[in-house]
Order: C-alpha cells, then sequence, then structure tokens
C-alpha cells in the first residue's frame, strides 16, 4: 500500500501539469487572433488609401485632359479663322488705353500683327475735353480733317485681312482712322472694324470709313463696352470671321 504523502505528491504534479497546459492555449489564442485583426486592418487601410490615390489622380487627369482639350479647340478654331483670311493686321488707335488691350485680344487670338497708329502730334488731355472748342471737337467737325500719323505699316500688302479697332468720338471715328485707311490701298483685302465706348453705339462709323475703301470686302463691325473680356472677342471673330 502507497504511502499518503506520496499519493498527494502524485496528484499535485497532474494538477499543476493540466494547469500549465491550459495556461499556454489561452494566452497563444487571442494573441493570434489579435495579430490577425491587425494585420486585416492594416491591409485593408492601405488598400483604401491607394484606392483614394487613385480615384484623386484619376480625377486630376480627367480635369487635364478636359482644359487641353479646350486650349486645344479654341487654338484650332483661331488657327482656322486665321488661315481663312490668309495673314492679319490689327492696327489700333488708343488715346485713353481702353481699346489697346482688346486690339491685343485680337492680335493674340488671331497670331495677328499689332499695329499702333499715333498721331504726329499727339493728343493731349485737352484736346479730347469735349464741348470746349477743343481738338478734337474741331476735327470732328471736319470730314476732310485728316490728322497726320506718326508711324506706318511696312509691307501692307502682304495682308489680306485688316481689322480697325478704335474708340467713338462724337458718335463716330477719329479722323486719324480715315487718315490710316486713305493711306494705303485695300482693294481687295477684307476690312472690320470694332469700337470701344462707355456708352456710345457704333452709329454710322463703319458705314462712313466703308466708303473711304469701296475695293475691300467689309466684314459686320461691331462696339465693345470699355473692360470687355479677351473670351467676348474671341467668341466674335469666331464668329465673323468663320469661313
Amino acid at each position: 500500500m502507497k504511502s499518503p504523502a506520496l499519493f498527494s505528491t502524485l496528484l499535485l504534479a497532474l494538477f499543476l501539469g493540466f494547469f500549465a497546459a491550459c495556461s499556454d492555449d489561452g494566452s497563444s489564442s487571442p494573441t493570434g487572433a489579435g495579430e490577425a485583426v491587425e494585420s486585416s486592418v492594416s491591409q485593408d487601410g492601405k488598400s483604401s488609401a491607394t484606392s483614394k490615390d487613385e480615384t484623386s489622380s484619376s480625377s486630376e487627369s480627367t480635369v487635364l485632359s478636359n482644359s487641353a482639350n479646350s486650349s486645344s479647340a479654341t487654338s484650332s478654331s483661331a488657327t482656322s479663322a486665321n488661315k481663312s483670311r490668309g495673314k492679319t493686321l490689327v492696327a489700333y488707335f488708343s488715346r485713353t488705353g481702353n481699346t489697346k488691350p482688346l486690339a491685343e485680344y485680337a492680335a493674340e487670338y488671331l497670331d495677328a500683327t499689332l499695329f499702333e497708329i499715333t498721331a504726329k502730334t499727339p493728343y493731349t488731355d485737352e484736346d479730347i475735353a469735349y464741348y470746349t472748342d477743343c481738338r478734337a471737337d474741331r476735327e470732328q467737325k471736319d470730314e476732310s480733317a485728316r490728322p497726320e500719323i506718326a508711324t506706318a505699316v511696312e509691307n501692307m500688302d502682304e495682308y489680306d485681312t485688316v481689322i480697325i479697332a478704335h474708340p467713338i468720338w462724337h458718335g463716330i471715328a477719329p479722323r486719324i482712322i480715315s487718315t490710316f485707311l486713305e493711306s494705303y490701298d485695300f482693294s481687295g483685302k477684307t476690312l472690320l472694324t470694332f469700337c470701344t465706348s462707355a456708352s456710345s453705339p457704333l452709329g454710322q462709323s463703319a458705314k462712313l470709313l466703308q466708303e473711304l475703301t469701296p475695293n475691300s470686302t467689309w466684314l459686320e463691325s461691331k462696339r465693345f463696352a470699355i473692360g470687355t473680356s479677351r473670351e467676348e472677342i474671341e467668341e466674335w471673330l469666331e464668329e465673323v470671321l468663320r469661313p
């Protein structure tokens, strides 16, 4: 018969061994599950971020593509209009500076030569102080007035289309525009004008200028408000110069 002490020792050993085994299983299972969850979250997060980056990149590419297509279409329209009318000159007179930017828009859009019509005797502020018997008042009343121009266009014969930009003085183009039209032979050329004014309409301005060059082909003229945008000028040119 075994002693009670030996029997108790054996029972204690079996109990401690069973407890150790249960403890190892319990600690390994939660740790493994936690690592699996963390790994899953990490991979999902990376995948989601990658998806967002790809979507953002795709959107940016679409915007850039649309912008490029728009610029290409505008350039194509301008090129088409310019080719249909041959080499183009944009001549402008702008005493106060309101007409100049619009003329620049037109020249840039059509890839045309830009020429400023400047008076040999420059106009001062007093010269255009309307209704004071100033220089502009006297010239506009005199149909024969032809203010001298300081510079000349080189090789005017090379241009097929001439666009003339000017302000409105007393309801018509400044007389210096008449000087310009009478300084060259515009026979066979295509001409058109546009004017700028705060409120005055185009009136008889275009008609009077057309009478000075009867052997030219005149297209529709237009009046623009001061500060007209580049886009509006381009839209008009595309329409009026359309083949």
